[in-house]
């Protein structure tokens, strides 16, 4: 959220980013199609993508995957930590630990499905240790890197099919003895309203360049929220991304400073922030702000609501770019405390978008 705020109402909101929450004992655990090369060691690779594995095994995959959801919906902790590899259990991932990443991730988890979005096994013979890097197959998609810590492993990408946020859960599987176990675990956001990461800064960036500062920043928010969807999944732009946003940031704070008092207005409303918020997966411009009007007259804070609208047009050059309604959370006292529960009214103003982004 730009300028103040607290945990939001009445329209979907993706600006309050899920957690990120991972298992793993390295940075960087996974290895796909087509263009693999690993240094200093001595490794031959094979490597192949979901339909192209061998289907006795993607079956016995799919199983584990179904076992890790059901345990992570049922809060069932020391049932995942039986799945976990030797390497795991003895350094990092305790079952103190594991019990928190469920029960963390139980918010995720609860009512969502998932499906295979990709997997890929990865096989080696050689001798030796070091990062193995996949290059993505198609220019601007992901790559993934992986700490090459058995001859063989095996990669799942698990997607949400809820519309309009996506968690996904990627899982690295080693092979130890006969059996395959897991290395690491992570959930994360993959998309939001339909958009991955490089699409949400592709439309921030173009936003920006245009000049159109405030919009580039709800925009680039949701790029963030979701880079990267986990640790060993890694986007070509990524650095880009992360860049980016941390330079809109510094500009934005630059160019305001809230909470904005609107002095030409009868009651002087005071803007403490804007957040991107979602009505059937388009993007809308909330306003949360300060009024003196008591939330009984209903008239006169749809009128402020009214009045506001061409002022902050003026303020923030661009706001309603592609949005049909800018939304209002009129509030009797700035919402400042993140840990306390303020009462809003909402009104929603219907305007004529200024134009679509390209």
């Amino acid at each position: 959220m730009l300028g103040y705020g607290h945990k939001r109402d009445w329209v979907r909101h993706a600006g309050a980013k899920m957690k990120s929450m991972a298992l793993c004992i390295v940075l960087g655990v996974l290895c796909i199609l087509p263009v693999s090369y690993c240094s200093p060691v001595v490794w031959t690779t094979q490597s192949w993508a979901n339909g192209e594995i061998d289907s006795d095994l993607r079956e016995h995959i799919h199983e584990l995957n179904n076992n890790v959801v059901h345990f992570m919906k049922s809060d069932d902790s020391a049932a995942l930590f039986e799945m976990m590899a030797d390497t795991v259990k003895q350094t990092m991932a305790s079952k103190e630990q594991i019990q928190t990443f469920v029960h963390d991730s139980l918010e995720a988890m609860r009512d969502a499905e998932f499906d295979i979005h990709a997997e890929y096994y990865w096989k080696r013979k050689g001798s030796g240790e070091g990062l193995c890097i996949i290059k993505p197959a198609v220019a601007g998609d992901f790559r993934i890197e992986i700490e090459g810590v058995s001859d063989e492993m095996y990669f799942s990408f698990l997607k949400s099919n809820d519309e309009f946020r996506k968690p996904m859960i990627g899982l690295a599987y080693m092979k130890s003895g006969a059996k395959w176990r897991i290395y690491s675990l992570r959930i994360g956001i993959v998309e939001v309203a339909g958009k991955n990461a490089p699409e949400w800064y592709a439309e921030a960036k173009d936003l920006y360049d245009r000049g159109y500062l405030l919009p580039a920043v709800l925009r680039q928010q949701m790029a963030s929220a979701c880079v990267p969807p986990d640790v060993f999944w890694h986007y070509e732009q990524e650095a880009e991304i992360i860049e980016f946003s941390e330079d809109l940031q510094s500009e934005i704070n630059q160019s305001y400073t809230f909470p904005i008092e609107m002095s030409d207005l009868a009651g002087k409303p005071t803007v403490y922030g804007i957040e991107p918020q979602f009505l059937q997966m388009r993007m809308l411009p909330k306003v949360s702000y300060v009024t003196t009007h008591p939330f009984e007259d209903v008239q006169a804070l749809e009128a402020e609501a009214q009045a506001m609208t061409p002022e902050l047009q003026e303020l923030f050059p661009g706001i309603t770019i592609d949005a049909s309604h800018l939304l209002f959370s009129a509030f009797s006292e700035p919402p400042l405390d993140p840990s306390k529960l303020y009462v809003s009214y909402g009104v929603v103003v219907e305007i004529e978008p200024a134009e679509k982004p390209e």
